[in-house]
């Protein structure tokens, strides 16, 4: 038996089916990761009668593939308030306990934008503006499209004016 015929035997899911899966699970904060890797093994221990010693390794992914759709299946719960019971409510809960959980973990820190410039592009900015005589529109523009940068026009004018005050 092929592995994607036993992942299939196993899920009931068809391919768009288990990538749509493995989509959702991609954009989910960690902690519900974890949280679906939880119930991957408790879904494993549950069913050993269901696995294929040969095929382990499809055995364990279609295990995972059911865990996602248990946890995507809370979700569309939250937001439709369809079929709950207790069981199901607490898990609701939980999920949104950690939606919220993972929202405050706080990312990298940010340089302001003067602190960027006077760091990074103060030198490539000052070519832009004298050498090649671009606008402060187009400079922002620069800064966008090559350097991945998402400035106001304005405020960068005003931020170079400011670290350039405090360069000379």
């Amino acid at each position: 038996m092929n592995e994607v015929v036993y992942i299939e035997a196993l899920t009931g899911y068809p391919e768009r089916v288990r990538t749509q899966l493995v989509r959702y699970y991609s954009k989910l904060p960690e902690p519900m990761r974890l949280s679906v890797h939880r119930r991957q093994t408790e879904l494993i221990r549950a069913n050993r009668d269901r696995s294929n010693l040969q095929m382990l390794s499809g055995y364990n992914y279609a295990m995972f593939l059911l865990a996602i759709a248990d946890w995507r299946e809370a979700e569309r719960t939250l937001k439709t308030g369809s079929g709950v019971n207790a069981e199901r409510a607490a898990l609701v809960h939980a999920l949104r306990v950690q939606r919220i959980k993972a929202k405050k973990i706080p990312g990298p820190v940010r340089k302001s934008l003067k602190d960027l410039i006077q760091d990074d592009y103060y030198i490539t900015i000052s070519n832009l503006r004298v050498k090649d005589g671009l606008s402060w529109r187009d400079v922002a523009e620069y800064l966008r499209v090559y350097e991945g940068l998402q400035v106001d026009y304005s405020h960068l004018c005003h931020c170079f004016m400011e670290v350039s005050r405090t360069r000379k």
